[in-house]
């Protein structure tokens, strides 16, 4: 009975350092650790097939914006499923998988916005060019005298601006508009002409812009930046399990001494047990 007043706490604190040990030995969940890779990989994935699908559209490749629109509304999914990685740290490394995870979704945004830039410039753009290449074809064809010799060598300064959408390629082509501008006298349909230099304006001015917001997108950090996080990520995952395993490893230490004492007080006991039992048969 003596001995009840100190065997309590010792009970009570061995209690408590085995709970602790067995609440930090607890791994990483594995289940949300795959879901965050996941959604790592996805946005890398997707904002690949979104740079490919921009390319296809800029060449007429792509008829369709679904594509594009699907890339980006995977992109966004993938997100909203990035800030589960900040549970697994805590303190400066928890601010860092935050500020990494904010940085793919303001790259994430910034590249929705160009998307939607691109769309309705690169229609614009490739209406023009097949106009201009059916309505130029068409008018060489049929017509003669200068206006379409003129047409001719708008088809060539064309061709040349459209392989090299620069300042110097794009003046021949803006005089070659202007002289056709004027009135001929000349069988070819005037409005067919107009037609025609209106398209081709609009090519001049807007081939260097959708290049320009193509440029972007290729050039955007999504990818980069995804990967600098899932790096961070891996790299907080792994010193997180390694600390699960080190007081694994202590819990286990800790039972085995739990075991070995309990063994030793059972011993003790029989010990007790013989030595009161040999002297009840003495007295």
């Amino acid at each position: 009975m003596k001995s009840l007043p100190i065997l309590a706490p010792v009970v009570a604190c061995l209690l408590i350092v085995l709970t602790y040990l067995l609440l930090q030995g607890a791994a990483p969940d594995a289940a949300r650790h795959e879901r965050t890779l996941d959604a790592i990989r996805t946005v890398i994935l997707y904002n690949a097939a979104l740079q490919r699908d921009v390319l296809r559209a800029r060449a007429g490749l792509l008829r369709s914006y679904d594509p594009l629109v699907r890339s980006i509304e995977n992109l966004n999914e993938a997100t909203q499923s990035l800030p589960a990685a900040r549970d697994i740290a805590s303190g400066e490394a928890r601010a860092d998988i935050e500020r990494r995870i904010a940085e793919v979704i303001a790259a994430v945004r910034d590249e929705e916005t160009l998307v939607e830039g691109f769309k309705s410039d690169n229609a614009l753009l490739q209406n023009s060019l097949n106009y201009f290449n059916y309505m130029s074809g068409r008018l060489t064809s049929e017509g003669d005298g200068l206006r379409a010799v003129e047409i001719g060598a708008l088809m060539i300064a064309m061709s040349r601006f459209i392989s090299d959408p620069q300042p110097e390629a794009a003046r021949p082509v803006t005089a070659s508009l202007d002289r056709l501008a004027r009135p001929f006298v000349d069988a070819v349909s005037a409005s067919d002409v107009r037609s025609l230099v209106s398209h081709g304006r609009l090519i001049v001015t807007r081939l260097p812009a959708v290049d320009d917001l193509v440029s972007r997108l290729q050039a955007a950090p999504t990818s980069e930046r995804a990967r600098a996080l899932q790096d961070l990520y891996l790299d907080v995952h792994g010193r997180a399990a390694a600390r699960a395993a080190r007081f694994q490893t202590l819990l286990y230490v800790a039972a085995l001494v739990l075991v070995g004492y309990v063994a030793y007080l059972f011993a003790r006991l029989r010990h007790n047990a013989r030595i009161l039992r040999e002297r009840l048969e003495f007295e």
